[in-house]
């Protein structure tokens, strides 16, 4: 077997680093792997543009077209909500695979099952955007978005368990910081969109305001962050 060589990559946090194992015949696989995430998420984000288009056969005048306009506000709304869920999503998934520098076909299996939902996605959002307040639209969005960022964190959780796919020159006190720290702003956004479902099936409206907890949450998670033990 050949010498592997290390590269060291300025790591995931302002204090840590990745330790990235080159030379390996699976190291082009690896990147495949997370060349077709990104893949992934772009398709998933420009599926949400298609359904922002005008009702057929209904406008016959410049202001039917504005009332027209005006009254896909719903779809506009879903439309940023998702944009910004998939972003989010992506950030994190990203951030994960700053770490995560090994794969086995467990995690394979694990990444699509998460890149299954985040195709999904566009499907709830339509919803959404044409029954928007209905409690079947929120519950289904809910639990759709919920799912994705179940199986995001099981990608962290079982790549980082006793470091079964990460290699880092991090110390034991920073990785286990590192780890909780993820794991908790992985799982904040999920665990809000499963409350909302329960809210949803008595305010459903309400339900739909509580998913923006989500961004101070990651805000705090953010802070949190900043107080990284020392090497």
């Amino acid at each position: 077997m050949p010498p592997i060589r290390v590269l060291t990559i300025p790591g995931f946090e302002r204090d840590s680093a990745r330790v990235l194992p080159t030379g390996l015949h699976n190291k082009l696989a690896f990147d495949r792997l997370v060349f077709f995430s990104d893949a992934v998420f772009a398709i998933a984000i420009t599926f949400l543009a298609l359904e922002l288009r005008l009702p057929e056969g209904t406008i016959t005048s410049d202001d039917a077209l504005r009332r027209a306009i005006l009254e896909l506000w719903p779809r506009y709304l879903s439309f940023l909500v998702s944009f910004l869920v998939i972003g989010l999503y992506w950030i994190g998934h990203h951030r994960m695979f700053r770490l995560i520098n090994r794969f086995d076909d467990a995690l394979v299996w694990i990444n699509l099952l998460f890149l299954m939902c985040i195709v999904v996605i566009p499907y709830p959002s339509s919803v959404l955007g044409e029954h928007g307040g209905t409690r079947p639209a929120v519950v289904l969005y809910a639990g759709v978005l919920a799912v994705t960022g179940l199986s995001q964190a099981a990608i962290w959780l079982y790549a980082t368990t006793r470091r079964r796919l990460v290699e880092t020159t991090m110390t034991n006190a920073q990785y286990r910081f590192l780890v909780r720290l993820v794991s908790a702003r992985t799982l904040g956004a999920p665990m809000v969109f499963l409350v909302s479902i329960a809210v949803a099936y008595r305010w459903p409206v309400l339900a739909m305001y509580s998913w923006a907890l989500v961004a101070p949450y990651l805000l705090l998670i953010r802070l949190i962050g900043r107080r990284a033990p020392a090497a």
